[in-house]
């Protein structure tokens, strides 16, 4: 009987956890100021807008500072290789092109906490 059991946990035992550096991002307390994204990915961005002009964003552990850029709708930030587009409460990140113009998109987001 207990080789049945240590059996039938054995392939629980191989499953996959989640990165433990999202795992510990999700459970970081908001800065002031802030604004949490939960992402489609599971991920979360913290975004902290610097007056009208900047955002600084953490993901993946990583602090990404922005400028605004021009945009038609919503509000553009672009830096680091990476673009951050917001319109509402509905965020995106993308890679950015060679010209700073949006690429690939990486995640989609939408508010959780302000």
């Amino acid at each position: 009987m207990k080789r049945l059991l240590l059996l039938l946990l054995l392939p629980l035992a191989a499953c996959t956890t989640p990165d433990s550096n999202d795992f510990n991002q999700n459970l970081l307390p908001l800065p002031e100021n802030a604004t949490s994204y939960q992402c489609d990915s599971g991920n979360r961005i913290i975004v902290t807008y610097n007056g009208s002009d900047k955002a600084e964003l953490l993901y993946r552990q990583e602090n990404i500072t922005m400028d605004i850029t021009r945009s038609a709708s919503g509000a553009r930030y672009a830096g680091e290789g990476l673009v951050w587009w917001i319109k509402g409460n509905d965020a995106n990140l993308y890679m950015a092109d060679k010209d700073n113009d949006t690429g690939r998109q990486i995640e989609r987001c939408t508010v959780v906490l302000k």
